[in-house]
């Protein structure tokens, strides 16, 4: 009996590695700059055809669409970082985190604290507070390591 999650991830992680290691994401949205205009409403077009997909799709479940939709989403971001500077270094800082959120946010939103996180009913206002509180505990995490040492240890 296949693994659900696994299987069900197994293609988003592949094609992003892929275009990863292909230089993808570069070629993409370059691509997309070159067309000028004309490139910003393809891609426009593409994102709300992909969210429309998303829920309503009849070829391939919400997962492949994700894929797909994740791909607009990182180079929508990466055009947009472009145009608000200050937006880049609230990714970079995000980043720097991120391995820490990846680890907690599950036992943040679904063991320890489900009913404080889905309290606040709106998708944007839960995933803005989950953020928060991984981040949060991502700095609490970082200093600690520092207090410890744990840079000398590995």
């Amino acid at each position: 009996m296949p693994i659900p999650l696994v299987n069900d991830w197994i293609f988003p992680f592949a094609v992003g590695i892929f275009l990863s290691q292909r230089n993808g994401f570069v070629w993409l949205f370059n691509w997309f700059q070159n067309k000028g205009l004309w490139g910003f409403f393809m891609l426009l077009g593409a994102t709300v055809f992909m969210a429309w997909y998303r829920q309503n799709g009849w070829l391939f479940d919400s997962v492949r669409a994700d894929t797909f939709f994740g791909i607009l989403l990182i180079l929508w971001t990466t055009k947009v970082s472009l145009f608000f500077s200050w937006i880049k270094y609230v990714l970079e800082f995000i980043g720097i985190h991120s391995f820490n959120i990846f680890l907690f946010h599950t036992f943040i939103y679904y063991y320890y604290f489900p009913d404080f996180i889905y309290g606040f009913y709106s998708p944007l206002l839960i995933f803005l507070i989950l953020l928060g509180v991984c981040l949060i505990i991502s700095m609490l995490i970082e200093r600690f390591k520092l207090l410890i040492g744990f840079d000398k240890l590995i």
